[in-house]
């Protein structure tokens, strides 16, 4: 069929509109790299006399890229023949990419210029939907315009978008400017310019390629379709979200990882085939993140026909605190482990298993937070029959007509455990989740039981009323409500996310971090968004009385670049017991009424560069800040809900110091698969933010120091051998120090085995107490002092015997030689782990611990070095 172009007026065919920006608003889409190209929208109130239009500014880097889209929610347009709109340019001769993407994941991507030259005017361009082959019209997801690096920067008008079903040829129209009616249909204006903006035939474009969706996260409950596996003591909770990128609801990775392997450790949610998918022609994997701002690896991994392991490493993409398209090429996949490899090729036909996974760098134990959303594969003439794994199908969904959706998830949790401080309890508790979604607005509530011994649910007794008559006496769990949420996404170009409620997030540990224990999370609300290259996150939170914390984290990203201010304030106040007040002399007095003083003041702000050189095999991180404390009084928070005010301070406390860190990363930059890690670091006694990181340890092992740090790590053939120095010195008295070795041989990749050992020798002369939090070395040798000589070695084993089961063990032996009590004291611990899936939503563990000289092990909670548990956990 020959493009045609109609110089005269002819009536519009059969039409729906989606967007006019006048009367019809669309829910629209946007995205972009963060290697420096920026992508902004706005509405252009009579652009060229049509009346609103929406105006998009690009400007994409060589290796980049950005876009924007509608969201059409599945629509129906198998009656219609051609996407249909109208565009201009600011300077003509803007070129994109735009594609059609239908509910099953398959996308279609064509070339503009095969169709139009953009010019200065307005130009109708009408494009048959039969270009787009391979997509089902019958239900179409999205329709976006994308730019890469070879489009460059400019900025193109759009309007009048729809399709229509006329049975004309008429792709390209210049009518001249025009005033839009109020209707919806659209009406083809007058021409007077009769040439030809551009001849052609519809077909794709030569370098078009296909894309099909193998996971939206489209489910309330994820445990439907992943399972979590874990190294180490690691844990990892998903979570579905309506914080996402694209759809209903993205999915979240809440871990913890914890080991002490100096190489680190990880944490997965895995999917295991029935049937093993067929990704023939697939060239890369694709995949959008929202990182935490960590450190951390993210890992793909695909299982193929022979049961190979192929892994593919991101370094990179965590870093990161909005959403980022993360491409894996197949080709760079990496085998696990050449140990059983059987023929060293990737076998696509047949791919049997893929998860994702969360990798830590070093023995330090880090927690975070991330969302995965719109996992799709491209290449050329893919089977999206055989590509993508069967769909889930959601019972619990109500449908809202024409305005959203309701789920309901849930979680019954059951656990038998035995100690000798407690004897033995069996623990149930469940809860019930509903997230609706209207449009860009969303709400989450859940309700939960409180857990109870199953002893203290019902009692059989005999009645002392001479009648010896049987009663059953019934203790029902009381019932709360720990989680209520509001979000809204995509409220504007420059507001991506707006929470209120219960909000969970992290900056770092030396700013603002998550409790130790989780938890519901905090009061508040947070906002976050991008203007042009610039990302900022900010947040309030409400605490009893009139206290409070706020603050804001600023990402500025460059090509090789990313610059970041983080700033927290906190103000705490408690009250008077009692109705009291404060007198001008600090007395208290006696009052009917509320009496409200402020006891603390806590300001962190840190800046931090972080700069990639040699095509990022080098990683140059540079971080400068301070904290500053103002104690006004004294408080008693043993009910930390109701704090009480204590005692006015007759000078105020002020307390200021820095921080400082430069680290350096290699990645195979001399040899493959060896990672070098070099840091120096000054933290000032008093740098203790309000949030840090589990407070009492970060006051032992992170504050109060000077050193550096080296840490090498080299991959070879599935074996990992690693060895990392630490020597530091107290800032508050460098006959203060810690010195610390820790090296091990590991291995990974094989039969589903983790294997590793290592051993750690740590001498450390150390005397303080916080002023910050309860930590002192008070209580730990003569003196109030801690002079100690550690060494620890342990063995770890894993082993995934089946899809279903896995089973681990540790041995670890530690002495403690106290130096100045001169004595050692000796433990030698076991502890073994057993997981089975019934299923992807029913769980089955066991756990249990012993200690060979349990009068060194504490006693009372959390009751963590003797024990035996066993747990029943069902999601639905």
């Amino acid at each position: 069929m020959t493009m045609l172009i109609l110089a005269g007026f002819h009536p519009a065919a059969m039409a729906v509109m989606l967007a006019d920006f006048d009367t019809v608003i669309p829910k629209t889409l946007e995205f972009k790299d963060e290697k420096g190209s920026a992508l902004n929208t706005a509405r252009s109130p009579g652009a060229g006399g049509r009346g609103d239009a929406v105006a998009i500014m690009y400007s994409v880097n060589s290796k980049g890229h950005a876009g924007w889209g509608i969201a059409t929610g599945g629509m129906d347009v198998s009656g219609y023949e051609y996407l249909s709109f109208y565009i201009k340019g600011d300077k003509g001769g803007e070129k994109f990419d735009i594609s059609i993407k239908d509910a099953a994941g398959l996308e279609k991507k064509l070339n503009s210029n095969s169709y139009l030259d953009v010019t200065t005017q307005w130009q109708k361009v009408k494009i048959p939907l039969s270009s787009f082959s391979g997509i089902k019209t019958a239900s179409i997801g999205s329709i976006q315009l994308s730019f890469e690096g070879r489009h460059g920067k400019g900025r193109i008008y759009l309007d009048d978008v729809s399709f229509e079903g006329g049975k004309d040829t008429a792709v390209i129209e210049q009518p001249v400017a025009e005033e839009k009616a109020p209707a919806a249909a659209p009406v083809v204006a007058p021409s007077v310019s009769p040439a030809p903006a551009k001849i052609t035939l519809p077909f794709p474009a030569s370098d078009s390629a296909e894309k099909i969706l193998v996971d939206g996260f489209e489910r309330a409950n994820p445990y439907d379709f992943y399972t979590v596996r874990t190294g180490g003591d690691s844990s990892l909770g998903l979570t579905s979200s309506r914080q996402l990128h694209d759809g209903d609801y993205s999915m979240e990775m809440e871990y913890m990882l914890a080991t002490n392997r100096p190489w680190g450790t990880w944490a997965a949610a895995h999917w295991e085939a029935k049937k093993p998918l067929d990704w023939s022609g697939v060239s890369e994997v694709k995949m959008w993140i929202k990182g935490d701002g960590s450190d951390n690896v993210f890992r793909y991994t695909l299982v193929d026909a022979d049961g190979e392991t192929w892994n593919y490493s991101d370094i990179n993409v965590m870093k990161n605190a909005k959403w980022t398209l993360l491409a894996m090429p197949l080709k760079n996949f990496t085998i696990a482990s050449e140990t059983g490899m059987k023929n060293g090729v990737l076998d696509a036909r047949a791919i049997k298993a893929f998860e994702m996974v969360i990798m830590s760098k070093t023995e330090r134990t880090v927690s975070g937070k991330i969302a995965v959303d719109q996992l799709y594969i491209a290449g050329e003439r893919l089977n999206s029959a055989q590509a993508i794994p069967p769909a889930i199908v959601e019972s619990l969904r109500i449908a809202v007509p024409a305005a959203g959706n309701i789920d309901l998830s849930g979680e019954i949790y059951n656990e038998f455990f035995w100690c000798p401080e407690e004897s033995q309890k069996i623990l149930h508790w469940g809860k019930i989740i509903a997230s609706g979604k209207v449009r860009e607005f969303s709400g989450r509530v859940e309700f939960a039981s409180k857990s109870q011994n199953f002893s203290d649910a019902a009692r059989f007794a005999y009645t002392a009323d001479g009648l010896n008559r049987g009663t059953l006496t019934t203790q029902s769990p009381v019932v709360e409500t720990p989680l209520l949420q509001v979000m809204g996404n995509n409220l504007s170009p420059v507001l991506t996310n707006l929470t209120v409620g219960n909000i969970w997030f992290e900056y770092s540990p030396y700013t603002f971090a998550l409790p130790p224990l989780g938890g519901w999370g905090w009061k508040g609300a947070t906002a976050e968004g991008d203007f042009r290259n610039l990302n900022y996150h900010a947040f309030y939170i409400s605490q009893p009385y009139y206290s409070y914390a706020a603050g804001t984290r600023l990402i500025r990203y460059l090509s090789d670049w990313k610059i970041t201010a983080t700033g927290v304030y906190t103000n705490e106040t408690a009250r008077i017991q009692n109705g009291g007040q404060v007198d001008s002399n600090g007395l208290l007095t006696s009052s009917s009424d509320w009496d409200i003083k402020p006891v603390f003041d806590d300001t962190v702000v840190n800046f931090e560069v972080l700069r990639y050189l040699k095509n990022r095999e080098i990683q140059v991180q540079a971080l400068a800040g301070w904290n500053h404390f103002d104690r006004y009084a004294t408080a008693d928070s043993t009910d930390v809900f109701h704090p009480v005010y204590s005692q006015r301070l007759e000078t105020t406390q002020k307390l200021f110091d820095p921080i400082y860190k430069l680290r350096i990363e290699t990645n195979e930059l001399f040899v493959k698969g060896l990672r070098m890690i070099t840091e120096y670091r000054y933290l000032g006694t008093e740098y203790r933010p309000n949030f840090r990181k589990e407070p009492s340890w970060f006051d032992d092992a992170d504050a109060d120091q000077k050193g550096y740090n080296i840490n090498l790590t080299q991959n070879y053939r599935g074996f990992v051998f690693s060895a990392e120095y630490d020597d530091i010195t107290r800032v508050i008295n460098s006959k203060y120090y810690r010195y610390r070795t820790n090296f091990g041989v590991g291995f990974y990749g094989y039969a589903g085995l983790d294997a590793a050992i290592n051993y750690e020798i740590k001498r450390e002369k150390y005397n303080t107490v916080s002023s910050r939090s309860l930590w002192t070395t008070a209580t730990l040798g003569p003196n109030g002092e801690k002079d100690w000589l550690q060494n620890i070695a342990e063995l770890y084993v894993r082993n995934q015997l089946n899809p279903k089961t896995a089973v681990w063990f540790k041995v670890r032996n530690e002495d403690t030689g106290v130096l100045n009590e001169s004595k050692t004291d000796h433990t030698l611990s076991f502890f073994t782990k057993l997981e089975y899936y019934i299923n992807s939503n029913t769980k089955l563990l066991a756990e249990y611990k012993t200690t060979v000289a349990p009068a060194f092990e504490p006693k009372g909670f959390p009751f963590d070095d003797n024990y035996v548990k066993a747990v029943f956990d069902f999601t639905f």
